[in-house]
């Protein structure tokens, strides 16, 4: 990576999203400016707005774009406990797919269309990093509403890495990242119980590693960085899925 980046990272304020945004901006403040933009990432005009307001204050340069909104799932075990099979149910909570999917989704057709604007340089590689989970490769009981988010930011990155045509991502670098437990304000309920079952928790430490570890490299292009805490990205890279 040469020169100065412009980098727009778009996350709903809990869990996960937030405690990367704090790390990055603690490094990023040491070799430039930062701006904050408020955005409802559920709102394709909202999001619009956001990738104008950056654009302005970035001189029309950005390069790379980081989709990690995301928040808790509903257990679905508390959405039909206590439901009469003679009475109709409620309709169920769709929050985390409206943040964690169609938000991440919005905010991938944006850069597409943004990062194939950007002047060519040899510089930087344009980079779309995507956040999802493990939860989108393993099974989640008991949270579908996440989990199926999470498969579909997996299955969204996918298609878009294998379009570098003109009308496609072109000369984009893009990965994903699959996390797996975090400590953040998100799993803070239940992540000591976790540990007690042999569970190791990962920080977010963890998580910032493995997404400076893609951005840095333009060699790893099309990869996924399983963030653990036994192992993070350049040791376990998962190349063909």
């Amino acid at each position: 990576m040469k020169g100065t980046s412009k980098l727009l990272l778009v996350a709903w304020s809990f869990g996960l999203p937030v405690a990367t945004i704090q790390i990055c901006i603690e490094l990023i403040l040491e070799i430039c400016r930062v701006k904050f933009i408020l955005t409802n990432t559920t709102s394709w005009e909202s999001q619009l707005a956001a990738f104008k307001a950056t654009l302005a204050w970035t001189s029309s340069r950005l390069d790379i774009v980081i989709p990690n909104a995301g928040v808790g799932g509903t257990l679905n075990k508390g959405y039909f406990s206590g439901l009469s099979p003679l009475n109709d149910p409620p309709k169920p909570p769709t929050l985390a797919l409206e943040v964690n999917l169609r938000g991440v989704y919005y905010t991938a057709m944006l850069a597409v269309h943004y990062l194939n604007a950007r002047v060519p340089d040899d510089k930087f590689k344009p980079q779309l990093c995507f956040v999802s989970s493990l939860a989108g490769y393993s099974d989640l009981p008991f949270s579908s509403d996440y989990a199926a988010a999470k498969w579909g930011v997996r299955g969204m990155w996918r298609s878009l890495r294998g379009e570098k045509g003109v009308n496609g991502l072109g000369g984009t670098q893009t990965n994903l990242i699959a996390p797996t437990y975090i400590r953040t304000a998100m799993t803070s309920s239940f992540s000591q119980s976790l540990e007690h079952a042999g569970v190791k928790v990962g920080e977010v430490e963890d998580v910032v590693q493995a997404i400076l570890r893609v951005v840095v490299d333009e060699e790893v292009d099309g990869k996924c960085p399983v963030s653990t805490r036994f192992a993070v990205a350049p040791n376990i890279i998962c190349h063909h899925r």
